[in-house]
């Protein structure tokens, strides 16, 4: 549902190799980074079937926060 990416780029970050994130878009290593939404749903009717992936900006307005956001309410829900 969401992943990690480069603040700069928006790109897949991946852990770095002594501590933050490593863009390969950038070529840098960063402390932070920013969590993204990829929502992919299936949908289809007598005709066929066809997969939609709907990213970040969009699925904000369908969700009703950002990845980050929503990521803060699941982490302060686990702390009770």
């Amino acid at each position: 549902m969401s992943y990690r990416a480069c603040k700069s780029c928006n790109k897949k970050v991946t852990e770095g190799i002594d501590s933050g994130y490593w863009c390969d878009t950038c070529l840098k290593n960063e402390s932070e980074c920013s969590l993204r939404y990829t929502l992919s749903a299936k949908f289809s009717d007598v005709s066929g079937a066809a997969w939609l992936s709907v990213f970040s900006d969009d699925s904000e307005k369908i969700i009703g926060c950002s990845a980050d956001e929503l990521n803060k309410m699941e982490s302060h829900d686990d702390s009770k």
